[in-house]
């Protein structure tokens, strides 16, 4: 790639980064983010394939006396033999150029999604961290699915808005994620909550039993048939509210509420970020199902304001009426 062609690529990104009217943070840290990934497209120098050798041969506990003496008979059968030569430079070549692409087509997806994202949230001037740039790197490379890429620039995208938004934990799990359990999670995902928790039903049994014990086992559940429940209390006017992301839940009761719940993970809850958004007010009205035979009335309400007092400015947008009445 000539000094011009990058200069291009370079004029062009950035042209495409400015069309989307980001904020300067998140304009910074896509630059800097694309700068990574993108920045080392140039040709792989002849002086690669001796390196690549060394740097390959150097895992293990071997010593560095072995080694240097290990890629200096390399080095000679590589010059006894130019067709072997030329074979493992153009695999070397082939290799890299495929990862390149990898990282190059995420890149540009990750744009996209930037582009699409609501940018009304407080601007955040903090910087993506090298360490996971780098991480970030390593699997992306490896990503040729387009399914995985997709995922890969969701991650990205999401970082470069929110730096910290995914843990190297979460980097992890998505690089060993098979289409069968991406197909679980979001499927039994679909009835989660805003506040991280999944409603577990009075009766968990069959396959949602079993689908929902895998999901704790690979980590992104925790203790799925357990007896976790959140306690909410009436005030002295015989009113409960409950605080659910930006939603309040209203009940006209004066006795103790229970509220059977799945503790969704850490991971568990940075994946959800990744999946198509749910029905918020149709996951809470399923998860009070129960409730919803003991009370008087409930409402489902939207927040728009806090008070310094604790209290909230709200507007109904739902009212359920009681399974006891019925």
């Amino acid at each position: 790639m000539t000094d011009s062609d990058h200069l291009s690529n370079e004029i062009s990104l950035s042209g495409k980064i400015d069309e989307k009217g980001l904020t300067a943070g998140v304009k910074s840290r896509t630059i800097a983010a694309l700068d990574r990934l993108l920045g080392n497209l140039v040709d792989v120098p002849n002086a690669f394939l001796e390196r690549y050798t060394r740097e390959t041969r150097a895992k293990g506990e071997r010593s560095i006396r072995l080694l240097d003496l290990e890629a200096d008979i390399e080095a000679e059968i590589i010059a006894s033999d130019q067709r072997y030569h030329e074979i493992i430079s153009a695999k070397v070549v082939e290799a890299e150029a495929r990862k390149q692409k990898n990282k190059t087509d995420i890149a540009l997806l990750a744009l996209e999604h930037l582009g699409n994202q609501d940018d009304t949230q407080k601007e955040n001037t903090d910087s993506i961290e090298a360490d996971w740039l780098n991480y970030f790197e390593d699997y992306a490379e490896k990503a040729s699915s387009e399914r995985m890429q997709d995922l890969w620039s969701r991650i990205l995208a999401g970082e470069i808005r929110k730096p910290g938004a995914y843990s190297l934990s979460t980097m992890r799990f998505l690089s060993e994620l098979d289409a069968k359990i991406a197909e679980i999670f979001q499927r039994r995902m679909e009835n989660r909550m805003p506040d991280g928790y999944l409603p577990r039903p009075n009766r968990l049994e069959g396959e949602e039993l079993s689908e929902l014990m895998f999901l704790e086992e690979i980590g992104l559940l925790q203790d799925a048939a357990g007896n976790i429940t959140v306690t909410l209390n009436p005030n002295e006017d015989g009113m409960v509210y409950y605080r659910i992301g930006e939603f309040l839940l209203i009940f006209e009761t004066k006795q103790e509420l229970r509220l059977n719940v799945i503790p969704i993970t850490r991971v568990g809850r940075e994946l959800l970020t990744i999946l198509p958004s749910n029905d918020a007010v149709a996951a809470i009205e399923y998860a009070i199902t129960e409730i919803l035979k003991t009370v008087d009335s409930a409402k489902i309400a939207n927040i728009f304001a806090e008070l310094p007092d604790g209290r909230f400015q709200h507007r109904d947008i739902k009212i359920l009426k009681s399974k006891a009445t019925e």
